[in-house]
């Protein structure tokens, strides 16, 4: 796990970022040819510099996306997981935390579910799971909800009606 924290590919942001970089400095290179050519001095002037300050906001936003990559290290990662092995078996923070470190994300639908569980370096999808078989096995339950993980994701995958 620290391995791949250390070697993991930059998030899309980033990569969107470099490339935004790429195409200006393409772009600036070319406007100091036209700049030496004579051409229009003052507008490719003004052109240079309004790229040259995009440039500039391009790499204040890439540093921040850089920032926000976390990286653990093997003692970390070993310190957490005897912290919860050591919690009791029916400690509430105990099982929100390995669900929070297996469950990616679940989609609740009318009549069946989809759970997404974190698997190497794409989640995998478990889908249409009946709600019938869910239900049986915790009837007679309250408090379902208690204790339940406040990790939301922005959308859920795409619901097939033929399911």
């Amino acid at each position: 796990m620290a391995e791949e924290c250390t070697k993991s590919p930059d998030n899309l942001t980033a990569k969107a970022l470099k490339k935004a970089i790429r195409e200006a400095d393409t772009a600036i290179e070319n406007l100091w040819k036209a700049i030496e050519q004579g051409q229009a001095v003052e507008m490719l002037t003004d052109r240079l510099n309004k790229r040259m300050a995009e440039k500039a906001e391009l790499e204040a936003q890439l540093a921040i996306e850089e920032n926000k990559k976390i990286t653990l290290t093997e003692a970390q990662i070993l310190a957490f997981l005897d912290y919860v092995c050591e919690m009791p078996a029916d400690d509430v923070n105990k099982r929100r935390a390995i669900i929070n470190i297996f469950v990616h994300s679940i989609y609740l639908y009318d009549a069946h579910f989809t759970l997404i569980i974190n698997a190497s370096k794409k989640p995998l999808s478990i889908d249409n799971i009946p709600l019938d078989d869910i239900e049986t096995a915790f009837e007679g339950e309250t408090g379902a909800s208690e204790g339940c993980s406040s990790l939301s994701t922005p959308a859920p995958p795409r619901y097939d009606k033929s399911a």
